[in-house]
């Protein structure tokens, strides 16, 4: 599966949500080329003063802004 996000960029869920930052991508082990993006994604985001993070599949996201490189 290819990546449509980098570590950085703003997302929301498809159905609405708080906006989240990518904070990692999850790393699969394939037997044929070695470790490959799995499809899914560590989020972060903040509701107040707490911190929550999450990690969700690729297609349940919707970019918001591109992070800066």
């Amino acid at each position: 599966m290819e990546q449509k996000y980098k570590i950085g960029d703003v997302v929301v869920l498809q159905t609405g949500s708080l906006s989240m930052t990518i904070i990692g991508d999850r790393l699969g082990d394939d037997p044929d080329s070695g470790f490959c993006f799995d499809g899914y994604y560590r989020c972060a985001w903040f509701n107040e003063a707490k911190v929550y993070r999450e990690i969700f599949p690729q297609d349940a996201l919707k970019l918001v802004a591109r992070g800066s490189e």
